[in-house]
């Protein structure tokens, strides 16, 4: 410090950068971060201000950061934010400005008139089950294509799937059978598309959920 003025100054200078420094003493830039700061995103709030700026300067984007190091930008909205909805109303405002920015078009399923007017029984708590009817999934993305067939397994907004609530723009799905393998809406460190689910429940939004 006395010759150099700071060890990062130090380290540009024998090194030609910090992060070559780090690489080379500590065997990776974030193996340093954790060591030095105790913690990748506490580094990145003191060095570039905010973990979102650090991810945009060094990924390019804020979800390319997030598919590198979760798995996908819905796996990581999970983690960090608790659900995708949640997320969604946090960085967009609501969750139907999320999708209209996303997806180009808002939930239409938003109240029980929009569902499809088939008589089912009602349960006690007022969500009528729909349990084991059979349905097809189409892609979330919009293209209306059917990826797999399946029975629901509940309506209940509060209902889990992998440890995450469902939310009320989901439905719990049973997969049965994949057409086309596609990434799922949400995806886990376990599954990440159709083919890994099969025999297991996912989370599918139910606009993109057709009743057989």
């Amino acid at each position: 410090m006395l010759i150099f003025g700071s060890v990062d100054t130090a380290y540009m200078l024998i090194f030609g950068s910090v992060d070559t420094a780090y690489m080379l003493i500590f065997g990776s830039v974030d193996t340093a971060y954790m060591l030095i700061f105790g913690s990748v995103d506490t580094a990145y709030m003191l060095i570039f201000g905010s973990v979102d700026t650090a991810y945009m300067l060094i990924f390019g984007s804020v979800d390319t950061a997030y598919m590198l190091i979760f798995g996908s930008v819905d796996t990581a909205y999970m983690l960090i934010f608790g659900s995708v909805d949640t997320a969604y109303m946090l960085i967009f405002g609501s969750v139907d400005t999320a999708y209209m920015l996303i997806f180009g078009s808002a939930m239409p399923c938003r109240h029980a008139t929009d569902f499809p007017k088939l008589q089912f029984p009602d349960q006690s708590n007022g969500v009528s089950s729909l349990a084991n009817v059979k349905c097809k999934l189409l892609h979330w993305e919009g293209s209306n294509l059917v990826v797999a067939k399946g029975q629901i397994a509940s309506r209940d907004p509060k209902s889990k799937v992998y440890h995450a609530t469902l939310g009320p723009l989901c439905w719990k799905v049973w997969v049965n059978h994949v057409t086309v393998n596609v990434p799922l809406f949400r995806s886990t460190r376990e599954m990440y598309d159709l083919k890994d689910a099969i025999g297991s429940t996912v989370a599918w939004p139910s606009q993109f959920i057709i009743l057989d």
